[in-house]
């Protein structure tokens, strides 16, 4: 009878596990998407840092040492799961933190190892891997260890021991609150290794004697058995160099197990915690490893996996003038990407030549032309060792949808003179205005609005779109759209102030908010376009503007961190220590973006106004944003910018340059003298001298006759 009962247990279980793994798939089919198939390996190789660094690097090599939030640029594929990379304290990398332990393999390209910092914050910044779903077996996870600051009873939260890696169930992007679906490893106060099963919140067990500084190996097992309640969580605290590689019958004897606690039905992601308050601790971290077998997460040599793709490409369906991304997902040991193109419904394909990452595992396309539709890609995914193997992609067909082009013209010109900010409907003299924080823009006088800056980062966004037509203002080819808008401030800061100002597209599968108080780190998915920031203050510390492009279009905050976004160049230069922003002195900027070919933007910012007259250009060859229809604004808060703003005009305009002069053919011919011009579109004006004033002639049109014994007249052409 007791056999018959655990084997009714074991098949009880199974059954169990198989459902809940079913359910999870059809509750959110687009976390599939995200997948990474095991086993993974993760060097944390030096292309996470190919974007703006951030402002405070690791301990360990300082400023000269870039740092990137991990989840944003390179690493945003892999590291899908959790909250918004960018802002507070959180994971990222960069500096000299590669990490080695005597005989486990570390990876031939150079490293930068990761590096966490945490303090006393409400934000919660977990990064993760997610992985297809373990049900049975063993999952394992490795990675090395340095430990900087241990936690502290010294710090505001209680208890003091902190939760560092975790495997759990969660397989959903986004704000990330935390489960107890898991299996943990922590740092304690008493400088120990702890474990725990299903808690994020109690240790398990913990090792009894103090770890010595240092690099150290961590290997963590989650071992499903029959029955309920006896899954088993082990960990291992630098195993013997003899241990690394075996096979699972040779695997050595844990540091550390447990047994009790609830069993979890799967696991299905590797998260670095970090979330809500928590305690003050920095470590490096490196050389992480998830397998379902020992030999995997500690290889005395390079293991060669195969090719596979687990996330195809998908077909899109994109507005002329705009890049589709397309993505994949694969498996193997370092494998190579190549995108390619078919122009002939697959019949041939090529190698992309153009765009921007063409060998990487997302590739932007060109902007696509009405020409396009129908173009198809794929990507041929590679692995080089034993012999090589090779994957290739499903196919996924673009449709080009032809865009509407906005004609020259005003598109708003707002003087918000109706009391109000977020009324509706548009027009041509109504803008709508949203703030990231309530309260933070109110009606002033009915002549401006008036932005009041909290104590914290605020984000105001106009709309002169309706996106109810979903018509952006779209550029073509040699035309300009030029955002102006007319401001004061008071309590301007003396410099290195933060004001940024950008000209966005929501039109292109981004959400716009529709009352405020939407939050300042949201509302960035699926947002393109160019931002300047802002040299604020009273006087410069450096160049007026800093331009940049948006290129991480899956940052959910706008312009909260320049990670998201890639540098293009500031100036005019020399204006350090020159006087800048005055208070309560009105002022134009202008934010400008020309069309100039499909291959290359020009952005311009300006400001006038108290008698200055800053401006810069600078040109886009990458991304070639085309589409708009909103201006946002971010201030770093009151202490970091100004008390207060004063919007008092906001005109957004496109723009034509008038064509290069055509010349005026003069013919005398029986007694008359005939005028001639090419182009219709020139008026034809006559002044009675050549300093004028000159007057357009009423109905004057090429070829145009004057009797020769007319009274003398000076003739020229003008553009209307």
């Amino acid at each position: 009878m007791k056999n018959q009962s655990i084997i009714r247990q074991q098949a009880v279980r199974r059954i169990r596990r198989a459902f809940v793994s079913l359910c999870a798939g059809a509750l959110c089919l687009a976390c599939v998407q995200a997948q990474v198939p095991l086993p993974i390996y993760e060097p944390f190789p030096l292309s996470y840092t190919n974007s703006p660094s951030e402002s405070t690097p690791v301990p360990a090599g300082g400023p000269a040492y870039p740092a990137l939030r991990l989840g944003a640029g390179p690493s945003a594929t892999l590291w899908s799961l959790g909250n918004s990379p960018g802002g507070g304290s959180a994971v990222i990398v960069g500096g000299p933190a590669a990490l080695s332990y005597p005989g486990l393999y570390a990876g031939d390209q150079p490293s930068l190892g990761l590096f966490i910092r945490t303090n006393d914050t409400t934000a919660n910044r977990t990064r993760g891997i997610l992985f297809p779903a373990v049900s049975e077996g063993s999952l394992y996870v490795s990675f090395l260890l340095n430990v900087v600051q241990w936690p502290s009873t010294n710090g505001t939260v209680s208890p003091y021991n902190r939760l560092l890696v975790k495997l759990d169930a969660l397989n959903t992007p986004g704000n990330y609150t935390g489960t107890e679906n898991m299996a943990g490893v922590w740092i304690t106060t008493n400088r120990t290794i702890g474990i725990s099963k299903r808690s994020n919140s109690l240790i398990g067990a913990e090792t009894t004697s103090t770890l010595p500084d240092g690099t150290h190996l961590i290997v963590l097992r989650y071992k499903f058995n029959p029955g309920d309640g006896d899954d088993e969580v082990a960990l291992w605290l630098d195993p013997p160099q003899a241990s690394l590689g075996v096979a699972e019958e040779n695997v050595p004897e844990p540091t550390l197990t447990i047994t009790g606690g609830t069993d979890v039905p799967s696991l299905s992601s590797l998260l670095i915690y970090h979330i809500g308050t928590e305690v003050v601790v920095s470590a490096f971290l490196d050389e992480f490893r998830i397998a379902t077998n020992w030999a995997q997460v500690t290889p005395t040599q390079a293991l060669c996996v195969p090719a596979t793709i687990s996330v195809h490409p998908t077909n899109q369906t994109v507005n002329e003038g705009v890049a589709a991304i397309l993505s994949v997902i694969a498996g193997g040991s370092a494998p190579a990407f190549q995108w390619q193109y078919s122009t002939n419904n697959g019949l041939s394909w090529f190698n992309v030549t153009d765009g921007i990452g063409a060998t990487s595992q997302t590739y932007w396309t060109r902007p696509l032309t009405r020409a396009d539709n129908g173009i198809q890609y794929r990507v041929v995914v590679s692995v080089a060792c034993s012999g090589g193997s090779a994957a290739t992609s499903s196919v996924a067909t673009i449709t080009v949808v032809p865009a509407v082009p906005t004609p020259p013209g005003v598109v708003v010109d707002d003087e918000f003179n109706d009391y109000s900010y977020n009324n509706l409907p548009y027009g041509i003299s109504n803008s709508v205005w949203f703030t990231g924080t309530a309260g933070a823009l109110d009606a002033g006088s009915g002549e401006y609005i008036l932005a009041t800056v909290p104590s914290s980062t605020v984000n105001w966004l106009g709309f002169f779109t309706d996106d109810s037509v979903n018509l952006p203002v779209h550029l073509e080819v040699g035309r300009t759209i030029r955002a102006a808008l007319w401001f004061k401030a008071r309590d301007i800061v003396a410099s290195n102030g933060s004001v940024r100002i950008g000209l966005f597209s929501y039109a292109d599968g981004a959400t716009r908010p529709t009352t405020d108080g939407f939050g300042n780190n949201t509302r960035g998915q699926n947002v393109r376009g160019y931002m300047v920031a802002l040299n604020f203050g009273t006087n410069f510390s450096g160049a007026p503007f800093a331009f940049y492009a948006r290129n991480n279009l899956a940052g959910s905050d706008l312009m909260w961190t320049i990670a998201d976004y890639l540098a293009l160049g500031s100036g005019p230069a020399g204006m350090a220590g020159q006087p800048a922003f005055q208070n309560e002195t009105m002022y134009v900027f202008e934010l400008s973006v020309t069309r100039r070919a499909t291959t290359a933007v020009d952005i311009t910012a300006k400001v006038t106004g108290g008698g200055t007259n800053w401006a810069h250009t600078v040109t886009d060859t990458n991304y070639l944003y085309p589409r708009f229809d909103c201006l946002a604004i971010r201030c770093g808060g009151a202490a970091a910018s100004a008390s207060q703003f004063e919007f008092h005009r906001f005109l957004v305009e496109v723009t034509e340059p008038a064509p290069q002069p055509v010349p005026l053919s003069v013919v005398f011919s029986g007694g008359n003298i005939t005028l001639t011009w090419s182009n219709p579109a020139f008026k034809l004006q006559a002044a009675p001298a050549v300093t004028g004033p000159y007057t357009n002639v009423p109905g004057a049109v090429s070829p145009f006759v004057v009797p020769a014994n007319a009274p003398q007249m000076f003739y020229r052409l003008v553009w209307p």
